[in-house]
């Protein structure tokens, strides 16, 4: 095909138009529907094995779910019933929602409605049924009873609490090998042969028959759902007036006939199988993070073959795709109100992933990867998330579109370099092929679509907080004095390598108690939760006839925890090395002294450790103490096995770098207490003082293999240096600069701080203003304030 075609004169179509705003309009919901098709097959079959328990479950809610084909729609469905809805998923957790039911819908950050029957039914049927059968309760217990609970929850010293209170989520299902492939008959009909020929004894005999039922089940779930919406599509064609939408809609019942059930035939059909898989997740569980893979790869075919045929234009092709991202931004998942600050924005985590370089080698780009980045540039929905994928042979064209995408605002896309992931896909043992094949899960972190189980989210803490502790020998004064790790008081610290060793030991203990404690919500995953639709689409299950929760996947890494900080922890060490014990202008308890009263009285000594030097501007002096945590903190976390891998760690805050900087008193880099963290790699709000390629210079001494989980970069343009075509070009530049000297990723808002402003003044006059907040965009009138004024804080850049 004719890869140098330009989507550049594509606008939406009215149809798109009046579906972003019947989208802008949906009130995000919580319905019950899930949850009452799992808690009747929990009373009526009390004694079945968890794994065919929750299959049955959710063949009954794909039996049960509401229809949803919305007017001018050509992708359909929604599993929720209504768009921009989650799934209530009490087997999960119910607790909290008990807690926060009256005032969900009116919280400051992520609310709900939930209709006032809805909340009824929850507190006299469906919670009261779950109460000591939940996920969470049975995570808590066994946290507590390891003694854990008081640190490793409610976002403490660290939090693993994440995979508590929602379901699996954190994988790339593998849409291209296992469901394009073989379609939901053929993954059925495997099940079907595993379990006819299974040995009358072995010792795992009854575990692989339990596997297969359930496979069977899901996959009869599946195929009920989509027949389902076929006939309501046939339904509501013979209540259409107009004739043009009489015949889309008889379209879209032949489309649900025919897929996902069997693997698709066109690009139309493609885009549906993939969104009714991808959707029904929702009905597994309460869970996000589940990515679409190399979308340009895997649909090329299709769009290809029907484009050249003539069987479809271009056209209809971009507005076939336009449909699909606004269908993935109705995907909801709902979080308790102290965890919505930490992923800020309804934010279901939904990668795709597009260009780099091929399986076999050679650069991947194709004429839908620039259908795929237009769409994204025109359209302007905040999911999927978009990564592009760029090596040191990316063509200049590619570059530039990226530009043109970045300049289009909403924070996409993030831009992966393709030697640093490859690295860390090596590190975590996939074969050479599986590692120039990755893609992005969730917000950035490096899967292989289809061949790995990666918990990203297995622990959420933060590097300053073992400062503090240090300086108050492992006494925690966030939720009044509680005592962690005796180090020392700072009157022993005789030397900095005194001081430093003190932060590691409370680093150390950090990560132990992290491990140890994710360990435990992953063997009750294993036990308690096993994922049966999630492991269809999992390579190696259905060979082994075990959960992917259970030992089924082909590879395992991880879990994962998230630290956020990087940039905070590198300034303070390198304020206390330089003012104390280099300079020897203070001594450490004067600085501590002058921390606690969070700088009052102190203005002089915040001064100095303000002018500080300060990671992200090229000095050696700073960065070393970033590159030195980030390999000190991978060494010790692989040191810790899980199930079946080892620990790995990232620097992915998403938002959470806001509240957990509201734990922490002030730091040595001149902070106040209570401030936002540092996000990601990127240096201290405001302290990149010498332009785009000293941070990238800063970042390239980090080894980022050694953060194999992944890790965010932000950067934020002046919309006016990006317009003028040096700009642009000085943009290009840098990303080559950037991807030459081994860096991993960068992302990029687009937006001046003016526009920002006026959006927290006025948000009805920028009601489709999407912000890159980390990992992720988000609307930006859909984040509370403190992310807000986090995201305006950032280094504003108007020079190359």
């Amino acid at each position: 095909m004719d890869t140098h075609f330009d989507f550049g004169g594509f606008v939406p179509s009215e149809r798109i138009s009046r579906l972003k705003a019947a989208y802008l309009d949906a009130r995000p919901s919580i319905t019950i529907d899930r949850a009452l098709a799992f808690t009747l097959v929990a009373m009526e079959q009390p004694d079945l094995p968890p794994q065919l328990r929750i299959a049955r479950s959710f063949r009954k809610a794909c039996e049960t779910a509401p229809l949803l084909i919305q007017d001018d729609e050509l992708i359909v469905g929604h599993p929720c019933g209504r768009p921009r809805a989650g799934a209530l998923s009490p087997d999960i957790a119910w607790e909290w929602l008990d807690d926060e039911l009256d005032e969900i819908g009116t919280r400051p950050q992520d609310p709900y409605y939930v209709s006032e029957e809805d909340k009824r039914t929850c507190r006299e049927v469906i919670f009261p049924f779950w109460k000591g059968k939940s996920l969470a309760e049975a995570c808590e217990e066994r946290l507590r009873a390891a003694g854990f609970w008081d640190y490793a929850a409610d976002a403490c010293i660290t939090d693993v609490t994440y995979h508590v209170t929602s379901g699996g989520g954190d994988t790339a299902p593998g849409f291209d090998i296992i469901l394009f492939e073989k379609g939901i008959d053929g993954i059925e009909a495997e099940a079907r042969r595993h379990l006819a020929g299974l040995p009358a004894e072995s010792d795992d005999v009854e575990g692989r028959r339990v596997y297969y039922e359930a496979a069977i089940e899901t996959c009869e779930g599946v195929k009920a759902y989509a027949g389902r919406l076929a006939d309501h599509a046939e339904e509501l064609a013979g209540k259409a007036e107009d004739a043009s939408r009489r015949e889309e809609l008889l379209r879209i019942a032949e489309v649900n006939r025919r897929v996902p059930a069997n693997p698709p035939s066109n690009f139309w059909e493609a885009l549906q199988s993939l969104w009714t898989v991808q959707s029904l997740f929702s009905l597994e569980a309460n869970q996000c993070s589940t990515s679409l893979g190399r979308v340009d790869q895997y649909l090329y075919p299709y769009y290809a073959r029907d484009v050249e045929s003539g069987a479809l234009s271009r056209e209809r092709a971009f507005e076939l795709f336009a449909c699909f991202t606004i269908k993935c931004s109705e995907v909801i998942w709902y979080t308790p109100g102290a965890s919505a600050k930490y992923f800020a924005g309804y934010m279901p985590f939904i990668n795709m992933c597009v260009g780099g370089v091929g399986r076999h080698g050679g650069d991947a780009t194709n004429e839908l990867t620039y259908l795929i980045m237009e769409a994204v540039r025109k359209v302007r929905m905040y999911q999927p998330t978009l990564a592009c994928r760029v090596h040191n042979l990316s063509p200049q064209r590619y570059l530039e579109k990226i530009v043109d995408v970045i300049r289009a605002g909403g924070g996409m896309p993030a831009v992966h370099f393709d030697d640093a992931h490859e690295k860390m896909m090596l590190r975590k043992g996939y074969d050479f092929e599986d590692a120039r094949d990755y893609s992005c899960m969730g917000c950035v972190e490096p899967q292989r679509s289809g061949r790995v189980h990666q918990w990203t989210s297995g622990g959420f803490t933060q590097w300053p907080i073992c400062i503090d502790l240090a300086l108050h020998n492992g006494v925690l004064n966030s939720y009044g004095p509680r005592q962690w790790l005796a180090t020392g008081e700072v009157e022993d610290f005789k030397s900095f390598e005194d001081f430093e060793h003190a932060v590691k030991a409370q680093l150390d203990h950090l990560i132990d108690v992290n491990c140890n404690a994710s360990n435990i919500v992953e063997e009750t995953y294993r036990e308690v939760n096993p994922t049966p639709y999630m492991s269809l689409f999992v390579d190696g299950c259905m060979d082994k006839g075990r959960d992917v929760m259970d030992g089924g996947a082909v590879l395992y890494a991880g879990p994962g925890t998230i630290f956020a900080g990087l940039g905070t922890y590198a300034d303070s060490m390198a304020a206390v090395k330089k003012l104390v014990f280099d300079d020897h202008k203070y001594t450490l308890p004067q600085l501590k002294a002058a921390m606690d009263a969070n700088w009052v009285g102190y203005e002089n000594v915040r001064r100095d450790c303000v002018e500080a030097p300060k990671y992200g501007n090229d000095d050696d002096y700073a960065d070393h103490f970033a590159a030195d945590i980030v390999d000190y903190t991978e060494q010790r976390m692989n040191a810790h096995k899980s199930l079946y891998a080892y620990h790995i760690h990232g620097t992915l805050s998403q938002s959470f770098n806001t509240p957990l900087g509201e734990m922490d008193g002030a730091t040595p880099d001149g902070r106040a207490a209570y401030a936002p963290l540092s996000d990601g790699m990127s240096p201290s709000q405001g302290m990149d003082k010498k332009g785009p390629t000293a941070v990238i210079k800063s970042v390239s001494k980090i080894n980022v293999e050694e953060m194999s989980l992944g890790m965010s970069h932000n950067f934020k343009f002046s919309p006016g240096f990006i317009d003028k075509p040096e700009g642009r070009k000085a943009v290009v530049a840098l990303l080559m600069t950037a991807s030459l000297l081994g860096n991993a990723q960068m992302q990029f808002n687009c937006v001046d701080n003016a526009e920002l402003r006026d959006a927290k003044a006025h948000p009805e006059r920028h009601r489709d203003l999407i912000a890159r907040v980390a990992g992720y965009s988000a609307f930006f009138n859909e984040l509370c304030e403190e992310v807000q004024d986090e995201i305006i804080s950032r280094t504003e850049i108007d020079r190359a």
